[in-house]
């Protein structure tokens, strides 16, 4: 009956030994994170992170001159209501500067959800009429949704953007 005559916390051999093994034990675990921190190290620093960024910046920039230089325009035609595991319509309308129909091109739409990487999914849009592509998409998941569509003819290369809800 020791622990019951001692009431003082400092002298009391419970006290003592529960808070040892807290901090023993917190002491453990943070020694195994730093341990798996650093042998499996992610090697994300990039050691020309400087000029790495200026190459970035350079790129960006050729591809808005070459943007701003086609001056396509893009229409995107979506379902009013779209609902999650059905098949809806998805039409895509691009003109030149001039209004003319961009026809002869290859349009690939990429969808991306922010927060599950692995239902992302991209699809062919078949040229019907000139300068319009169409297709069907169907989404998996109910929420947040960003369509990339991406037009190619020849060397020229055009994005367009847009957000969407996906209802449940």
């Amino acid at each position: 009956m020791l622990s019951q005559r001692k009431k003082d916390f400092l002298h009391n051999p419970w006290a003592l030994g529960l808070t040892a093994t807290i901090l023993l034990g917190g002491i453990g675990v943070s020694m195994a994170l730093v341990f798996v921190a650093v042998r499996n190290r992610p090697a994300l620093v990039d050691k020309e992170y400087y000029e790495s960024g200026r190459k970035y910046e350079r790129t960006v920039m050729q591809q808005l001159a070459a943007r701003n230089a086609l001056a396509w325009r893009a229409n995107v035609m979506l379902s009013d209501q779209i609902v999650v595991a059905t098949p809806g319509l998805v039409r895509l309308i691009v003109q030149d500067k001039s209004g003319v129909a961009v026809a002869h091109g290859k349009v690939t739409l990429t969808a991306y959800r922010p927060s599950d990487a692995n239902a992302d999914f991209t699809i062919q849009l078949a040229e019907g009429s000139a300068g319009e592509y169409a297709g069907t998409i169907s989404f998996p998941l109910k929420g947040n949704w960003e369509l990339t569509f991406r037009i190619e003819r020849g060397e020229d290369v055009f994005d367009v953007t847009r957000k969407i809800q996906v209802a449940g």
